[in-house]
């Protein structure tokens, strides 16, 4: 009779901790109220600053993603505004390496950052779930996030904060 009751409270009590495990993950996501304050290197080892100081466009794609190739093309339109900062991020650490990312800059990016998120901690607090994805910052805060937006809507919501 004791076993049963043991059983029963291992479980209620495991059942709680994946539960609360899965609320404090979900709420560690960056939302649209939160000020966010990050510094990730780059594949060159710069420090790179996403903050309030001006808006940020974080475009999460993989290198040997053919449809991320288009958008980070498009992205040069943006990246000419110098109180922009864009910021490539490589979401596929099983696959790409920091050279597959290298050559991607070199064959389609621009001058910006490209940082290569092998611990998936920028895919994770920005909850990002598909390649394609950009996100837009200003003020410290998530003002956008889509799946590939066209460039009038990147402008947009950079612009407008929407």
């Amino acid at each position: 009779m004791r076993s049963k009751r043991y059983y029963w409270l291992a479980g209620a009590l495991l059942l709680i901790a994946v539960l609360a495990v899965g609320w404090l993950s979900i709420n560690k996501m960056a939302k649209e109220e939160d000020a966010i304050h990050i510094r990730v290197k780059d594949i060159e080892g710069n420090t790179v600053n996403i903050d309030d100081e001006k808006p940020t466009v974080l475009f999460f794609m993989a290198a040997w993603c053919v449809s991320c190739a288009e958008i980070e093309q498009s992205l040069k339109e943006v990246a000419k505004d110098k109180n922009v900062q864009v910021v490539t991020v490589d979401v596929d650490p099983q696959i790409d390496k920091k050279e597959h990312l290298a050559a991607f800059q070199r064959t389609y990016g621009g001058s910006w950052p490209h940082v290569f998120d092998a611990d998936l901690s920028l895919v994770k607090l920005f909850g990002v779930n598909s390649l394609d994805t950009v996100v837009v910052v200003k003020d410290g805060k998530v003002v956008h996030k889509s799946i590939r937006p066209d460039i009038q809507t990147i402008k947009e919501a950079i612009r407008h904060g929407r």
